[in-house]
């Protein structure tokens, strides 16, 4: 038996072989901590990956869609010169109207529909409401006592939308207010703001 061996005492080769398995388990635990940080990162990184080509694909679907209504509005704006025809048409038409001047009116409420269903919505019924100036486009101003600044008071030629998308806006003249040499007057004629002496 080795001498060193002999000279331990009692109980102190146990102590140093405890010491050994507390070492030899350290490294261990601070390798299973570093996969595991590792895990939840890759696990992250999958994760944002992920939700970056879910973002991706709903943006390329919403372009997609948006260049198809955009590409249809293209079509629709085309046509809508065809309503404006059937229109100046019908206002010369007589009211007593035959049978070739009915099927017109047929055709273009046909015509018309058809094309409403598939999302053209007419701007012309927006006399009385402030000028807008994204929305229409101004030809005229005149002076008026009777309706405010920036209101419309005529539609020349109606505006059209397809889907939220203006593609013609509605032709108008818009009020300047009241004119300058306007001048308020009372029931007996007298201007506003004077006495009678």
């Amino acid at each position: 038996m080795d001498k060193d061996n002999n000279d331990l005492k009692p109980g102190q080769e146990t102590a140093n072989g405890s010491d050994e398995g507390i070492l030899s388990e350290q490294p261990q635990n601070a390798d299973m901590q570093k996969l595991e940080k590792e895990l939840q990162s890759a696990k992250d990184s999958w994760l944002r990956t992920a939700a970056e080509l879910d973002n991706a694909k709903k943006k390329w679907l919403k372009e997609k869609e948006e260049l198809f209504v955009y590409a249809q509005a293209e079509l629709i704006k085309a046509i809508i010169p065809v309503l404006d025809h059937f229109e100046n048409a019908m206002k010369i038409l007589p009211k007593d109207k035959d049978e070739f001047e009915q099927g017109v009116v047929i055709i273009y409420k046909e015509f018309n529909n058809i094309l409403g269903k598939h999302g053209l919505q007419k701007i012309n019924d927006i006399v009385g409401c402030d000028f807008d100036p994204f929305c229409q486009e101004a030809v005229g101003y005149e002076q008026h006592d009777d309706v405010e600044e920036n209101k419309i008071i005529e539609v020349l030629r109606p505006g059209y939308k397809f889907k939220d998308i203006l593609i013609r806006p509605a032709m108008v003249r818009v009020s300047k207010g009241k004119s300058d040499n306007s001048i308020e007057t009372n029931d007996e004629g007298q201007e506003d703001g004077q006495s009678e002496e």
